[in-house]
């Protein structure tokens, strides 16, 4: 049997660069060379329609909560799209990349006519260290506890009914199955994870001139990410400011990632850091990688952290905390540690102070790295689950 997948998310140009584009997108071009028919939609891919019917949707669904409506009303455009998307190509297999988005798939089936019968399988990812109703809290999204168990209530009742979840690793797996308050997990929720990146470098000192700096820079310390509270790029100023003051190891931050970075500049302003961070969207995450001499996580929610992974698979000395789903991802490669200012601090100026510490972590980074399969091995696991559905 061949598969007709279509893979949903509501991602934007800037999203696709981090996160969900650089682990779907292999997927499917994995799929493809395996001779199945791989779609991947996207928010750009419709955006006449979010245009159209993203501001009434919101309208309606703000008598009933107007902090959420936006929000939803993207899910529910973003998922009748899909479904006419699916109908169109007659895909046997839709992958969506957020439960709510099953709202708008389910819409999307009633508006051509599919009330009780479904079309295709229908499959669900959780990318967070629990449910997404948790997760959105995490990333700054208020809401009152009763509206939150609400949420809860209305994703454990979506992933029940789908042919399946998955999950990027187990800890977020179990997460998931808590959160739910499920005292099973069931057996359609599935640990699928990723293949090992594939980063080609170009040398430092081209890096290093890509921003500006020069070859005998102060050390470069490197976080990636979306500019979000759950990411806590915070802890990252605070930790330079530190070095900068008890360490005399003045640092430059370098923050490749898409969103406002107004806030991290003015703590940074407040701290009297001797070097500005650099905080800018990346395309090309190969340059920060060879810029960097030390790559720090400090995210403590991560399910299972891709970028993470890109820093290890690059041979990047990495710092990263001891929660979340780090300690199962990154096995050796990392050097983990609980989540604080003074902890990466002091860690960072342990590692750069002692020149073996530094390439300790190179060499535990390459060696983990090694031992990761590729993203065409994994379709094959792919491919098998989800032709059994």
């Amino acid at each position: 049997m061949t598969l007709r997948l279509l893979i949903v998310t509501r991602e934007n140009e800037q999203d696709r660069a981090y996160g969900l584009g650089k682990t779907l997108q292999p997927i499917a071009d994995a799929l493809s060379r395996r001779g199945h028919q791989v779609e991947y939609f996207c928010k750009m891919d419709c955006q006449d329609a979010h245009i159209k019917w993203h501001e009434r949707f919101s309208h309606l669904l703000s008598y009933f909560n107007a902090t959420l409506a936006p929000a939803i009303a993207e899910r529910l455009v973003q998922g009748i799209a899909a479904v006419r998307k699916a109908l169109s190509e007659k895909s046997t297999h839709v992958w969506v990349h957020d439960p709510w988005l099953v709202w708008g798939v389910k819409l999307g089936l009633k508006r051509f006519g599919y009330w009780r019968e479904q079309p295709f399988k229908l499959i669900v990812s959780e990318h967070g260290l629990g449910s997404f109703a948790w997760a959105v809290t995490q990333d700054g999204l208020p809401m009152s506890d009763r509206l939150y168990r609400a949420l809860l209530k209305q994703e454990c009742k979506i992933l029940l009914s789908v042919d399946a979840v998955f999950t990027p690793s187990d800890t977020a797996r179990k997460a998931l199955v808590r959160d739910l308050c499920l005292s099973q997990t069931p057996a359609h929720f599935h640990v699928m994870g990723y293949g090992k990146p594939e980063i080609n470098l170009p040398n430092k000192s081209e890096a290093c001139a890509h921003f500006g700096l020069a070859a005998a820079h102060a050390p470069i310390i490197l976080g990636i990410g979306r500019l979000t509270p759950v990411k806590r790029f915070d802890l990252l100023i605070d930790a330079a400011a530190i070095l900068q003051q008890q360490y005399q190891l003045p640092v430059q931050i370098l923050i490749a990632g898409g969103g406002d970075p107004a806030p991290l500049l003015q703590q940074a302003e407040k701290h009297t850091l001797q070097l500005k961070p650099i905080i800018q969207f990346e395309s090309n995450i190969a340059w920060p990688l060879a810029a960097a001499d030390l790559y720090v996580s400090t995210c403590a929610y991560e399910s299972y952290g891709q970028a993470n992974r890109e820093a290890v698979a690059a041979g990047v000395a990495t710092l990263a905390p001891s929660s979340g789903g780090s300690a199962e991802v990154l096995g050796i490669g990392a050097c983990l540690q609980p989540l604080s200012a003074n902890n990466i601090a002091a860690a960072i100026a342990d590692i750069l102070q002692n020149p073996g510490q530094q390439q300790y972590w190179q060499t535990k980074a390459l060696e983990e790295s090694k031992h990761w399969p590729t993203w065409n091995q994994l379709s094959e696991d792919y491919e098998r689950l989800l032709l059994s559905l």
